[in-house]
């Protein structure tokens, strides 16, 4: 786990979760949305990226930076991006698994 020293502490219930499957490996979405259902957060809808293309995983954010940052500690990886009008979600935060992501038990 990365260290959260100094970090603004947000409320999970608070924030909602998409998560896209990027690397096209049965169930990695769902790993993912069950590990953020469990630390308290609003899960949105979970499905397949338009490609499974993805080296690492992304946490994407509309604005809400410090709710990305927070969703990323949190994961075993994840790089925090700005969605920039890029991708298109409903929910706080976008996660997007990439090659990088390592399953846990």
């Amino acid at each position: 786990r990365r260290s959260s020293a100094g970090a603004k502490r947000v409320v999970p219930s608070k924030v909602s979760v998409e998560v896209r499957n990027g690397i096209g490996v049965t169930g990695v979405g769902a790993d993912a949305a069950r590990r953020r259902k469990a630390a308290g957060y609003r899960i949105g809808d979970v499905g397949n990226a338009g490609q499974f293309v993805y080296k690492e995983t992304l946490v994407i954010h509309k604005g809400n930076e410090a709710a990305a940052k927070q969703v990323a500690r949190e994961l075993p990886v994840g790089r925090v991006v700005p969605s920039r009008g890029m991708y298109g979600f409903d929910a706080t935060v976008l996660v997007v698994i990439g090659k990088d992501w390592v399953r846990q038990p």
